[in-house]
């Protein structure tokens, strides 16, 4: 059976962790998976990283990862020729541009009833807010969704529904004057579910990006969100993995 190691790094050690892995090996991004995938020269260890969240991904590799069509597909296949041929790799690329301190942030984290969001600059929060609201039923569904599966029902949805809409407009306002107050930041991280954040651009009030823009989505489970939580998920963001096998 085949061993593995598994090592963590800060993101502040991670130009010079990974500048070591780049002199053994050749690695490609997994533009699915949001890792880089090599093999050691000698003795063919195979190599997996997992580069900090909090890490932004430079303009070539962010347009692999965002664009998905049969073009993108093409281009990743003629790159990854390339690279077999003597090209370089993306893992060199990636640390070409690889920050001595972080950017500008926002982190998002939504669940039905419950937000939390926060600024940061160079690690530090610039600004934080939580807020709740009654939108889950008795067993536990969130009003929209139960909508969505069995109809109306009769006692409460419209409260529920209504502070569901309130929330994501409060959301939207409080984003819209975290850019205003502090500008809009270069990297912005979500946690939330697919259903849930669509329906932030389907609001009357609209939050100050575009559906278009290019988030990161958080790579955790959390419980339900408050400040604390929050900034707990952005410690834990700001950690890499190396994977040997």
């Amino acid at each position: 059976m085949a061993s593995e190691s598994i090592e963590t790094f800060h993101w502040a050690d991670g130009e010079t962790r990974l500048g070591i892995l780049v002199e053994e090996a050749r690695f490609r991004l997994d533009p699915k998976r949001l890792i880089f995938e090599g093999q050691i020269h000698a003795g063919g260890e195979t190599v997996t990283v997992v580069p900090p969240a909090v890490v932004p991904f430079p303009a070539r590799l962010r347009a692999t990862v965002e664009d998905d069509s049969a073009a993108a597909f093409a281009r990743r296949q003629k790159e990854k020729s390339n690279a077999e041929g003597g090209g370089d790799d993306d893992l060199r690329t990636f640390l070409r541009s690889y920050p001595t301190e972080l950017p500008k942030q926002c982190v998002i984290l939504a669940q039905a009833g419950a937000v939390a969001l926060a600024i940061f600059e160079g690690g530090e929060p610039l600004a934080t807010k939580a807020f709740k609201r009654y939108v889950v039923r008795g067993k536990g569904r969130a009003q929209p969704t139960f909508l969505a599966t069995k109809g109306k029902s009769r006692y409460g949805s419209r409260l529920r529904l209504q502070n569901a809409k309130a929330m994501i407009e409060e959301t939207n306002r409080r984003l819209s004057r975290f850019w205003a107050e502090h500008g809009a930041p270069e990297q912005i991280l979500v946690g939330a579910p697919a259903r849930l954040w669509a329906e932030h651009f389907l609001s009357p009030v609209q939050p100050p990006f575009e559906k278009s823009t290019p988030i990161v989505k958080v790579p955790l489970d959390f419980p339900v969100p408050t400040t604390s939580v929050l900034l707990r998920t952005y410690r834990s963001l700001q950690f890499g993995v190396i994977k040997r096998s």
